[in-house]
């Protein structure tokens, strides 16, 4: 941390409660376990391949930021944003991403199992090959979302708002619904 501060990429604002200021820096493959990122600027990282196990990211600005094939269980990202992240192949398990803003984020091939996505925005993301197995999506938004080839096994639906693309989905009762295939 003290190379943060000297590097003035965290400053001390009037208020004194530091802000990091990380955008557009690459730090792929970082060691981040349990690091507290709460409401720091991620914009436009590329944090591709980074270890944030247990990382506390929440109300974090991830606009645009690389997370493709990271690894984030158990991490908080509770009311983060991540408009048009890149989350591909990212390790969600056990996350919670409570009011998170998911919208036009790459999810594609994402591990979501046992993750909370409760009141969470997913409006256009593209959930593709997504395993949701046991994930919490109560009052999510997924309106436009893909979740072809999405797994979702006892994910929990419940006053789900809207989800478009359904083609070979695997649903919380183990059925396949292939309504928005285009063969159909």
């Amino acid at each position: 941390m003290r190379f943060l501060y000297e590097t003035r990429l965290i400053r001390c604002k009037t208020d004194c409660k530091k802000t990091v200021k990380l955008e557009k820096i690459k730090i792929e493959k970082a060691e981040l376990t349990r690091a507290n990122l709460a409401k720091a600027n991620l914009n436009n990282v590329n944090l591709s391949h980074a270890k944030l196990l247990g990382a506390d990211l929440r109300s974090a600005s991830l606009y645009k930021a690389n997370l493709s094939s990271a690894r984030l269980n158990n991490a908080d990202l509770t009311d983060a944003s991540l408009y048009k992240a890149n989350l591909s192949s990212a390790r969600l398990n056990d996350a919670t991403l409570y009011r998170t803003k998911l919208f036009n984020a790459n999810l594609t091939n994402a591990n979501l199992t046992n993750a909370n996505l409760t009141n969470a925005d997913l409006t256009n993301a593209n959930l593709t090959n997504a395993n949701l197995t046991n994930a919490n999506l109560t009052n999510a938004d997924l309106t436009n979302a893909d979740l072809t080839n999405a797994d979702l096994t006892n994910a929990d639906l419940t006053k789900l708002r809207k989800f478009s693309t359904l083609c070979h989905t695997i649903m919380p009762n183990k059925q396949i619904n292939n309504q928005n295939c285009p063969d159909n």
